[in-house]
């Protein structure tokens, strides 16, 4: 897989979460979300929102490229290893 892949996977895969986030919350009843967490670390009484979600996709850009790099590939092994761009 090029990098270019990678990137565009990441980036695919960290708005698919951002998009879900809401509907995984009704049902955990918990209010935490990437988004939120990383834009209010930035912007706490600005416009978290967008900024939380730009820097949310930007990581799973990151995430996808370091992953190609590592010779990874796959959505298997992609959903295993995701949990480790959390840590």
């Amino acid at each position: 897989m090029s990098i270019r892949r990678g990137a565009v996977a990441g980036a695919s895969a960290a708005t698919a979460w951002l998009l879900a986030e809401p509907v995984i919350r009704k049902f955990t009843r918990l209010p935490y979300g990437d988004a939120r967490l990383l834009g209010r670390l930035v912007a706490p009484h600005g416009p978290w929102r967008i900024l939380g979600a730009g820097i949310h996709v930007v990581n799973g850009v990151a995430f996808g490229i370091a992953f190609t790099a590592l010779g990874r590939g796959g959505v298997r092994d992609g959903v295993v290893a995701a949990p480790t761009s959390s840590c």
